[in-house]
């Protein structure tokens, strides 16, 4: 349900003079703050692995973390799982040998970005790989 739709519901007469269906509202209002506080804290909780080297952490989100790891080359065996999801569609200039010091990766998910090249190694933990346009014409 939208925000929107919950709060046409909420307007309604029929709900306002129904408590079981304002109940309902309520706990599923309850339950998307709940997700949301989880979200949020699970996210500060990897930030917080290494608040100031995003390549030690476990899960790469954040594009700013992302393009520094990827560009910069500071990856390690630590990371298990990154999402790339730029705010509009970038160039990424990809060294080959980057993911080579991520031994641990299970997940990579590209949402929007091109990269420059392919990688020359990829992990064999790696369990789920989502990458559309695939800058290479095989996997290493």
């Amino acid at each position: 349900m939208t925000q929107s739709s919950i709060q046409h519901l909420t307007e309604n007469k029929f709900v306002q003079g129904n408590p079981s269906i304002e109940c309902h509202i309520f706990r599923y209002r309850e339950s998307r703050a709940t997700q949301l506080f989880q979200t949020v804290l699970g996210k500060e909780i990897v930030r917080q692995e290494s608040p100031e080297e995003p390549g030690k952490r476990s899960r790469l989100w954040f594009h700013e973390d992302v393009r520094h790891v990827l560009e910069e080359n500071t990856g390690t065996n630590k990371i298990e799982g990154v999402l790339v999801d730029m705010h509009e569609q970038e160039l990424i200039h990809l060294s080959p040998k980057v993911f080579k010091k991520m031994k641990s990766l299970r997940l990579f998910i590209n949402r929007n970005v091109h990269f420059s090249r392919g990688p020359s190694y990829l992990s064999n933990e790696l369990r789920l790989l989502d990458w559309s346009e695939y800058p290479s014409e095989s996997l290493p």
